[in-house]
């Protein structure tokens, strides 16, 4: 209350209108930021978002961090954070709603104008629902609760409204399309709601993929064996980059004076390159530019996010010019939806003509785009101006070393396939085939590095190597675990098989047959032993009888 007080004062003296002094106000408020990822990168999330310099008090929840923080670090977030893949708002504080009508009374007393256009016509917006431990259980009645609070919210709104517009005013037609609603979420564990509205999209998107051309895009190649395997989205990647260290991997070799490869055998779409570059250069995940669903919201303040756009740093790593990324595939249609989102990537990424990343297009036109022809000598692009170099190319053997990669300082990084049976029929063969390439690749040196990501235990034992895992998150519903060579071969461990196991039943069964007949002949025995102790002392008694009636 110390610092918004102020703020909107400050903003009044200056002979802003109340309008623009409470959305000063607004955004200097404190609110509850969800930042939503898949389970199992929490932690990371955390990391990243101290690397970014947005510190605050953070609650872990499953698959995802709540932060509380101005509505001015929400932008910076959704442009800047690369783990995360949706961000919701919340809405008001945590409430107990044990009943439907406690629902709806505070559905109906939130503040969903700021995140709603109220007209004439009634909203319908959309609402997702997770319960967990609730009483309410039944969907359609939470849905039915929270639609008619906020119908009852926009007819006071309207109440309120018609006494300062006429009525002609209000009900008119207007040219400009209505901004789409946002998806409400409501949660509710243990009795306790937390409402919430999307900030973002349901996923994420990278910049890049709206610049890719539809006909070589994510629906080309879809067919292949490769495009069957779990997709690796963009959080996932930049969390595998993140947690491999390839900034400090780059510095030591760059101090050395030495060149260094980041190559990844799997490529695929080239996800976990362009994560890469991204990181290395600096460049943000979204871009301003986009149309973001908190921008149609009425609350929204365009010029505020413009000072925030304006402070953004883009700070490319120094030692780019030592990098050379390398990506492989033995699916040729893969490779081609690598490079063209390799051509997105160099078309979406800033030209700032001051700053360290303007030095990155050297003498470039700002309007230029690069070229989607490739050289296939090179396997590059002709106009990129990147002071890295980037290889995308077929590889049919998986055991062939690239030129690039001998002699050099190398790091794999790759995702094996993993996911369906369709996509994995022939994984048994290529991760042998990947674990020989890495031993042919360590015998000539130089070799920092093996980062694989896997969903199956078959990948240790087929590699012949021995893993330690990184990191471990869940990939579509697929638990994956990101994995390091230890630099140790797998210890072959004698299995016997099936024949043998056939071959040794009749031994043992002759075996068990003679332990139980020395068994019988031994129960036998001591049988016949308890009946001979049995008769003695009976002809004890009979003898002790005798001499007592004797003696009568």
């Amino acid at each position: 209350g110390v610092e918004r007080a102020p703020s909107a004062r400050a903003a009044a003296a200056r002979g802003a209108n109340p309008r623009e002094a409470a959305s000063v106000e607004a955004a200097k408020r404190p609110r509850m930021l969800f930042l939503d990822t898949s389970p199992g990168l929490e932690a990371s999330l955390e990391r990243e978002l101290e690397t970014l310099g947005i510190f605050g008090r953070t609650v872990r929840y499953k698959g995802g961090v709540a932060i509380e923080a101005p509505e001015a670090i929400l932008w910076r977030i959704v442009l800047e954070s690369r783990v995360i893949e949706s961000v919701r708002l919340g809405v008001g504080k945590p409430f107990h709603s044990a009943f439907e009508s406690t629902l709806r009374n505070h559905a109906a007393g939130s503040h969903w104008a700021d995140f709603m256009w109220f007209g004439p016509e009634a909203v319908n917006p959309p609402i997702r629902i997770g319960l967990e431990k609730s009483r309410l259980f039944h969907t359609e009645v939470i849905r039915r609760a929270v639609s008619t609070g906020i119908e009852e919210l926009r007819e006071k709104f309207l109440k309120e409204k018609l006494q300062h517009v006429e009525d002609s005013q209000l009900y008119a037609k207007s040219d400009d399309p209505t901004p789409q609603l946002p998806t409400v979420h409501v949660q509710i564990k243990e009795d306790e709601c937390q409402l919430s509205v999307t900030a973002t999209d349901a996923q994420h998107r990278r910049a890049y993929l709206s610049m890719v051309d539809p006909e070589a895009g994510d629906d080309a190649g879809v067919d292949s064996p490769a495009s069957r395997a779990a997709p690796l989205g963009g959080a996932h990647a930049a969390a595998c980059v993140l947690r491999s260290s390839l900034p400090r991997h780059l510095e030591e070799v760059a101090y050395d004076g030495q060149q260094l490869i980041v190559w990844d055998p799997f490529c695929g779409r080239g996800t976990m390159l362009l994560e890469a570059l991204g990181i290395l250069l600096g460049v943000p995940p979204s871009s301003p530019a986009a149309s973001l669903p908190f921008m149609g919201w009425p609350s929204f303040d365009e010029r505020r996010f413009a000072e925030v756009v304006r402070k953004l740093r883009l700070t490319p790593h120094p030692d780019l010019a030592h990098l050379t990324l390398l990506g492989t595939s033995s699916d040729s249609e893969m490779v081609a939806v690598a490079r063209a989102h390799y051509t997105g990537f160099l078309n979406a990424m800033p030209r700032p003509r001051t700053g360290p990343l303007s030095m990155l297009w050297n003498g470039g036109d700002e309007g230029a785009t690069a070229e989607k022809e490739w050289n296939e000598d090179d396997d590059q692009i002709h106009d990129a101006r990147l002071p890295c170099k980037v290889l995308l190319r077929h590889a049919p053997l998986l055991t062939q070393i690239q030129p690039e990669a001998h002699q050099t300082q190398t790091v794999i990084l790759t995702n094996v396939p993993y996911g369906n049976k369709a996509s994995c029929m022939n994984s048994a063969r290529a991760y042998s085939q990947f674990g020989k390439l890495v031993k042919a690749r360590d015998k000539e040196k130089g070799l920092r590095a093996v980062y694989c990501l896997s969903a199956r235990e078959e990948f240790q034992r087929s590699s012949g190597l021995e893993w330690r895992t990184e990191l471990r998150f869940s990939n579509g519903g697929i638990w994956v675990d990101l994995l390091r060579w230890t630099g140790e071969r797998r210890k072959e461990v004698h299995t016997v098989s099936k024949k043998e196991r056939r071959r040794s039943r009749p031994v043992a069964a002759d075996d068990d047959a003679a332990d139980a007949a020395d068994a019988a002949d031994g129960a036998g025995a001591a049988a016949e032993a308890s009946d001979a102790s049995a008769g003695a002392a009976d002809h004890e008694v009979d003898s002790a009888k005798v001499s007592k009636k004797e003696r009568r």
